[in-house]
């Protein structure tokens, strides 16, 4: 599987990728009301990897797979009055973002 690099393109309100060389530019998400912050959680070894990103229209945090197609989404964190800035998964599977 080739090296993947992921963004958020706010103007779009989509989540895309590309290869590292910056081939094949494709969707991941779309339709996002207001994507903030983006990180990808590493999968297990023969694992899909999961992106993880806040919305500050919906006030969540949200997860799912990093292939595009893959339309279920999970809600993690809902709630929150102004989810921004980076999303870092550390080992033992925590999740922590910025409330502001």
């Amino acid at each position: 599987m080739e090296a993947k690099v992921y963004w958020i393109d706010v103007t779009l309100k989509k989540i895309q990728r590309a290869n590292v060389d910056g081939s094949c530019v494709e969707d991941v998400v779309t339709d996002l009301p207001s994507p903030s912050a983006l990180a990808l959680q590493p999968g297990s070894t023969g694992s899909t990897p999961r992106l993880l990103w806040s919305d500050l229209q919906l006030r969540r945090v949200l997860r799912r797979s990093a292939e595009p197609g893959d339309a279920e989404v999970e809600v993690l964190v809902e709630g929150l009055r102004a989810p921004t800035g980076s999303i870092l998964t550390l080992d033992g599977g925590r999740i922590l973002w910025p409330d502001l």
